[in-house]
């Protein structure tokens, strides 16, 4: 708030555990909003207390693996330098071919499915490449996949700590942190077409770069999330279709809740942070209680966030999206508005390059069944243009907010109040303020981790 550096909560777990051997661990950063993660998950502490038997440096993805797994809790896993999950052992990129030689993307689509993609085929050709596709996806999945158990602290060493292409999941557990991690997408080399997602069909694929599922307790913090190397534009166009390998940066589903998003880069990337997955999950009631605020999402295309049942409050995030047909990712919406969704917005900073300020709205928020959305104190680039209570742009209405797949009515009111569930501070206001904020302390190494105590053992 008001001081110009701070001590982060992945220093005070790793000086903690050095202190017992009289080694250093620090981190400064310019500050945000303070120390602790603020919102719905403000009493995360990771893993907090872990004795040096329970501390991990690790810098290759086999151990990676092994120390997340390792059940001892808590626990506290240092990355080193770069895993990249894309490559063999050789240094070579890892293609379909590695997983399930025989399959082939263009051999899958044109045995499964008739030439238009719009009905399902049978053959001997697609049985061969769907079992291949199965036995190779599973491969893949054990190859990069890294599960995080209870209690634990995942955290990048130095100011450039990176995971590349690894899916790191979290499932079914409680009390996780993942601080200061660039951290590249994984692509699922056996995404699969599916003739019935839309009118003219979807490619979809399996893996996020973070998956929060069933989990309670998750701080994601001063990370750079994003397709890196491989941007969509990069992928094949198959059935009239760019094929897409990537699934969410940041989704949190099936029950997840009491999650905060902070201070990190989010960009070029389309479909980037899904809370909820289905309208008919109606057990997600009172949970996916999710926090975003610092954070800055660049040239992302849509869902930041898309939400369903959840309350979820959104403050002094920077906005930045482009339309048009030069762009990688050409913004959709920033805001999915689902079924029974409860977002509050405040103070946020939206800006869209190549729009004209009839666009704005349209650009800001779709409603997939959703009946509320209130907004306070955010504003439309540099003019000052602001979302007001009444959902006007410069005081005339936009029928845009009510997107054309939505039949009923949206309240402007606040179905929750954020000051009654936790303490949070407005920390920036007004466009050019909550910009400079934003892009002064959002993603990997404004926090810089150093760490040269005694480790636990891996296999």
């Amino acid at each position: 708030m008001g001081n110009s550096h701070f001590t982060t909560r992945s220093a005070i777990l790793a000086f903690v555990a050095a202190a017992a051997v009289a080694s250093v661990c620090h981190a400064a950063a310019p500050a945000f909003f303070g120390a602790n993660p603020v919102g719905w998950g403000k009493d995360v502490t990771g893993g907090t207390g872990a004795p040096t038997s329970s501390i991990f440096v690790v810098s290759t993805l086999s151990d990676l693996q092994a120390a997340a797994k390792k059940a001892v809790s808590p626990k506290i896993i240092f990355v080193k330098g770069t895993i990249d999950a894309t490559l063999d052992a050789s240094g070579k990129s890892k293609t379909a071919a590695t997983y399930a030689a025989g399959y082939d993307i263009q051999t899958y689509a044109s045995s499964c499915f008739s030439s238009d993609g719009l009905k399902a085929v049978s053959s001997s050709a697609c049985t061969a490449q769907t079992t291949l596709a199965t036995s190779g996806g599973s491969a893949q999945s054990a190859d990069i996949k890294v599960t995080l158990t209870d209690n634990t602290s995942l955290i990048g060493l130095g100011s450039d700590a990176k995971l590349l292409g690894v899916w790191i999941s979290i499932n079914g557990v409680k009390n996780v942190i993942i601080q200061n991690l660039f951290i590249e997408a994984a692509r699922d080399l056996f995404t699969a077409w599916d003739p019935t997602d839309s009118s003219t069909g979807n490619w979809n694929a399996q893996y996020d770069a973070i998956t929060i599922k069933t989990s309670t307790g998750v701080w994601v913090d001063h990370c750079t999330l994003t397709d890196g190397r491989f941007l969509d534009s990069s992928a094949p166009i198959i059935f009239n279709k760019r094929v897409q390998f990537h699934d969410g940066l940041v989704d949190i589903t099936n029950a997840a809740d009491l999650v905060t998003v902070s201070n990190n880069i989010i960009m070029d990337h389309d479909k980037t942070s899904l809370i909820g997955s289905s309208d008919s999950k109606t057990g997600d009631r009172g949970l996916l209680r999710t926090t975003y605020y610092g954070n800055l999402f660049r040239r992302t295309q849509e869902r930041t966030p898309r939400v369903r049942f959840g309350q979820v409050h959104v403050f002094n995030n920077y906005y930045f999206g482009e339309i048009g047909s030069s762009t990688n990712y050409p913004l959709l919406a920033f805001f999915g508005v689902g079924v029974e969704s409860q977002i509050v917005s405040e103070s946020n900073a939206f800006e869209i390059d190549g729009a004209s300020k009839s666009d704005w709205v349209s650009h800001t928020m779709l409603l997939p069944g959703g009946t509320q959305f209130s907004d306070t104190g955010s504003e439309f680039s540099s003019t000052g243009t602001s979302v007001d209570s009444s959902l006007t742009l410069n005081g005339i209405a936009q029928s845009a907010w009510v997107a054309t797949n939505h039949t009923g009515s949206i309240s402007t009111a606040a179905s929750w109040t954020p000051s009654s569930k936790y303490s949070y501070t407005i920390g920036s206001k007004g466009f050019s303020a909550i910009k400079s904020s934003v892009m002064g302390n959002a993603g990997v190494g404004k926090v810089t981790v150093t760490y040269t105590g005694a480790t636990g053992s891996l296999p």
